[in-house]
Formats: C-alpha cells, sequence, structure tokens
C-alpha cells in the first residue's frame, strides 16, 4: 500500500507540473508497475517450501559394528574394487548401526514414520533371494522406561525376502515394499535410533548360496526446515 500512495502522489505531481509548462498531463511508466522493463519485485516465500521436505541420514560401513555371527568388512567383487559387510549363508549374521536424527526432524505426537533403506550387492556368482531383517528403536530420555539402550520394548522389526540382482550390482532397496516405520517419539525430543540390520541365511526364503554385501543403511524422514 505504502508502493502504491508513493506511485499515485508522484504521478499527481508530475501531472501538475507539466500543466504549468503548458503541455498535457501525462502518466510515465511508474518504477512500480510490472510494465517498467526493469521492474523487479521479490517473491514471496511460501511456506510450504519450507515444510515436509524428504531428507535422508546415510549410514556408512565404518558407523556399523558386527553383532551376531562373524560378518566382516572386506574387499568385495571379482576385482575387489568395492568394500561391504559380508554376510554369509545358511546363518543369521547382523550389524548395528546408531543413527541421531538431525534438527529439522519433524516430531509428531502421534508418532512420527522413517522409511529404512537398504545399499547392497549379490558379491558372488549365485542367483536367490536374501532375508533380510531390520530393527529400529528409538531411545529417547523421556520418559525414563525408555531411555535404556539395551531395551527392546518399542522395537520395530521387519523381515522380507528381496531377490538380489546380478553380481555387484548396487541395489538400493525398501524394506517392507518400501513401507515406513512409525516409532513412538516424544514431541520435543531428538530421536536417536538403534537400528540392527542382518540376514536371516539359514529361513527357508533365503535362497542365495553366497555372501551378499551390505554397503550402508539410510533413513529417511520428514524435515521442516
Amino acid at each position: 500500500m505504502a508502493d502504491q500512495d508513493v506511485e499515485s502522489r508522484l504521478v499527481a505531481l508530475e501531472g501538475q507540473v507539466a500543466k504549468l509548462k503548458g503541455g498535457s498531463a501525462f502518466r510515465p511508466i511508474s518504477p512500480f508497475t510490472a510494465k517498467n522493463p526493469m521492474f523487479f519485485r521479490p517473491k514471496s516465500l511460501d511456506n510450504r517450501q519450507l515444510r515436509d521436505r524428504t531428507r535422508s541420514v546415510f549410514a556408512g560401513l565404518f558407523s556399523a559394528t558386527a553383532r551376531t555371527g562373524s560378518p566382516a568388512i572386506a574387499n568385495q567383487g571379482t576385482n575387489t574394487r568395492y568394500r561391504a559387510w559380508g554376510l554369509d549363508s545358511a546363518s543369521t549374521e547382523d550389524i548395528n548401526f546408531e543413527v541421531l536424527l538431525p534438527t529439522d526432524f519433524v516430531v509428531r505426537a502421534s508418532g512420527t514414520p522413517v522409511t529404512p533403506y537398504l545399499w547392497y550387492a549379490n558379491v558372488g556368482a549365485g542367483t536367490g533371494a536374501v532375508m533380510w531383517t531390520v530393527t529400529i528403536e528409538p531411545v529417547l530420555f523421556a520418559p525414563a522406561a525408555q531411555n535404556n539402550l539395551n531395551d527392546t520394548g518399542a522395537e520395530t522389526v521387519i523381515t522380507e525376502a528381496q531377490t538380489v540382482g546380478a553380481q555387484d550390482v548396487i541395489t538400493r532397496s525398501g524394506v517392507a515394499s518400501t513401507s515406513t516405520v512409525t516409532v513412538p517419539f516424544v514431541v520435543g525430543e531428538r530421536p536417536y535410533l538403534r537400528c540392527t540390520v542382518g540376514r536371516l541365511g539359514a529361513n527357508v526364503n533365503d535362497t542365495l548360496g553366497n555372501d551378499v554385501g551390505l554397503l550402508a543403511f539410510e533413513i529417511t524422514y520428514t524435515a521442516d526446515m
């Protein structure tokens, strides 16, 4: 409104000056109109541009430790050009990841969904499926019943068989058909996720006869910044 008031006064003043000089009143191109080629007005920032952004936390090889069995990081592939956690067939092996979600994570009272993804490759020449297991446990400062790092009361456990690709071909895949996992976070807290990823090699649905190489673990989440 202030810009429009100034524009109106300038136009009125210029018209009066023109009449005093014997000319006719005219309306110049105002610097406040879109008709002026030099016109520029910053676009207002839509709040939706700051809300509900999908972001991810990527946990690589060395952010994990072996938990069950004897998984190990080793050079993999036909030319040993990459490293991965080797998870055996015919046995259960898993590793632990810890993920601290950033401060832009949206915490909702009803529970907040996060989506786990696995990065892996078939490190042998065999074909078949791998029976994956993913466990996510939120560790909170409050309530006290859930601030124990060894607690299992709020674990979300997902198991799913996935057919692997050809040898050394990288795969990024969600678990449980890329479904989200809703975990009971407490509003106002920054969630710390204790995650375990493994292979149930002895399961009847695990049919790959050689190792699978786990490259990384990823959590996607909703951000509001």
